[in-house]
């Protein structure tokens, strides 16, 4: 972790952490509601790849821009996961990418993110998702429910 996010972490922690089980025990069924709702109101295109229990591909396209977006409820994402993600975004021809897990990248996986130069990958582990959340803004304690997530950054407009 960088040292803001330590800062961060240090500050929030019974927040974050609170976030982090509430994330994980959101289905993949909401986490697509969500999304759909989130293009919907944008007037996005998107199209399923593929929805399981822990996995939720899904393409989403503007205009100008399409990006392939996976949500996957892990604890470690391994390296080849990632490489599987990698070859599906040039299977679709795909330029932009989003790797979102409630988990965390293993340091392998890392590594071959950083090495891939002929795609733009945003990479979201659970404690940078969670905290991007609006739901992270509110003082009062509220369990984190679907309903509050948003998606709105990773939508391309």
């Amino acid at each position: 972790m960088k040292i803001l996010d330590r800062i961060y972490y240090r500050v929030r922690k019974r927040k974050v952490e609170e976030g982090l089980r509430g994330l994980r025990t959101i289905s993949i069924k909401e986490v697509y509601g969500v999304i759909s709702r989130d293009c919907w109101e944008f007037g996005i295109e998107y199209i399923i790849i593929l929805k399981d229990r822990s996995i939720l591909e899904i393409t989403i396209q503007s205009n100008n821009k399409k990006v392939f977006l996976k949500f996957h409820k892990a604890l470690i994402i391994r390296e080849n996961d990632v490489i599987s993600f990698i070859e599906k975004l040039n299977n679709l021809e795909i330029k932009n990418g989003v790797y979102i897990t409630t988990g965390n990248f293993s340091k392998e996986a890392k590594n071959i993110l950083k090495k891939e130069e002929k795609v733009n990958i945003t990479v979201e582990d659970g404690f940078h998702f969670i905290k991007r959340q609006v739901w992270m803004n509110i003082d009062f304690n509220q369990k984190l429910k679907p309903s509050q997530l948003n998606f709105y950054m990773y939508i391309p407009s």
